[in-house]
């Protein structure tokens, strides 16, 4: 559980850090004669709004493990 709540913090760090601009990034290149490649646009988010479902999800699952592990616990004990 502890991953998915590292997920969900990093989810949540990265849209807060978008909207409210807690760090600054500029353009970082390799060299001099990098090329500057303009930032991409709202068509991306498509790509990566999935990822922010996997910290959640992880977490269901865990908790849905400790669940069934408890349980057939119980039932080895009785």
């Amino acid at each position: 559980m502890a991953g998915g709540w590292s997920l969900v913090a990093i989810c949540v760090y990265f849209l807060l850090n978008q909207r409210f601009h807690l760090v600054q990034s500029g353009w970082v290149g390799i060299g001099d004669d990098e090329p500057v490649h303009p930032p991409p646009g709202w068509e991306v988010l498509r790509y990566y709004a999935p990822m922010l479902a996997w910290g959640p999800l992880v977490i269901s699952v865990a908790a849905d493990y400790r669940r069934r592990a408890a349980m057939i616990r119980r039932m080895e004990k009785a």
